[in-house]
């Protein structure tokens, strides 16, 4: 259980990491 939560945080960081690069390369 401990895994699948660190495993779905990572996965949180990870998309909201992309989305951010994404709305940048939007409002360059």
């Amino acid at each position: 259980m401990e895994l699948y939560d660190k495993k779905a945080k990572f996965s949180n960081t990870h998309l909201m990491a992309d989305l951010k690069s994404h709305l940048q390369r939007l409002y360059a």
